[in-house]
């Protein structure tokens, strides 16, 4: 994992823009510490029920999830940005 980077993280249907870094851990746990409250459960990567619209950007798994989502979704709840990032969330 990528160390002493931030990115910025834009969720477009909340319309916030946040700041990511190591310390902030998974996106899911970004977005939470942002007031949202995602879908989720497993927080490991097994489930899927947190899978969001990648829009731009790249992003790479801490865990490695069970299955990768399709059609450029990602699962927040294990995934982290490698550079700017643009979700639907």
């Amino acid at each position: 994992m990528a160390t002493n980077k931030s990115y910025t993280v834009t969720l477009l249907t909340s319309n916030k823009e946040i700041l990511w870094d190591q310390s902030k851990g998974s996106l899911l746990e970004l977005s939470e510490s942002a007031g949202l409250e995602p879908e989720h459960s497993c927080r490991v990567g097994t489930c899927a029920t947190c899978a969001t619209k990648l829009v731009t950007g790249t992003i790479e798994y801490d865990p490695e999830p069970f299955m990768e989502p399709s059609d450029n979704h990602i699962l927040i709840c294990c995934a982290h940005p490698t550079s700017d990032i643009v979700i639907e969330l």
